[in-house]
């Protein structure tokens, strides 16, 4: 008998997998593709916090008592005009109550590993891994980074974002490859 738990992991993905036969995985069936949304609510701004969130993948696999989900194969993120490319996603999540008391898992941080590309409209940033700190809004981008805007071309061996603050950094990890712009 199939058990049905619902994850929520609030501001990125809501999860309606884990132990479960989805539509077309077939019985005992490995996944073949995983879809996770969560529903969104307004910020003071209009902008939209906690939008929906759409994970695709070849395989997801939730390893619920160590805090952790992966994702595998052809992974894309979607949420508002943000895509995210990469061969594999790693989700640490945490435990606690919402508002209700009833028991949910929060996304704590993700990391994205493998031909990683960021997809906005203006910009495209890509590197060999990409981390998410959720609670301090910071993404960091590390590896062979190249972050291409119409205007612009810059190279680096790490992005650092604060998404609160808005500041950006591209930093040189060694001597001799220095941080690299072409500006049009």
């Amino acid at each position: 008998m199939s058990r049905f738990m619902y994850l929520v992991v609030t501001g990125v993905l809501a999860l309606t997998l884990n132990g479960i036969i989805l539509p077309g995985a077939g019985e005992g069936g490995l996944l073949s593709e995983a879809v996770a949304q969560e529903s969104a609510t307004k910020k003071d701004d209009g902008k939209q916090q906690n939008a929906p969130t759409d994970v695709t993948a070849d395989s997801m696999e939730i390893l619920d008592e160590k805090n952790l989900i992966y994702f595998t194969g052809n992974v894309k993120v979607v949420q508002e005009d943000t895509t995210l490319f990469a061969d594999r996603l790693e989700v640490r999540t945490e435990k606690e109550k919402d508002r209700k008391g009833r028991e949910t898992t929060r996304m704590r941080q993700w990391l994205a590993t493998g031909h990683v590309r960021i997809v906005k409209p203006d910009m495209t940033i890509t590197g060999d891994k990409a981390i998410m700190d959720v609670k301090k809004d910071i993404v960091t981008v590390e590896g062979n980074v190249v972050v291409k805007k119409p205007d612009a071309t810059i190279r680096g061996e790490k992005l650092v974002a604060n998404l609160k603050t808005n500041v950006t950094r591209v930093l040189s990890t060694k001597r001799k490859q220095r941080v690299h712009g072409i500006f049009r």
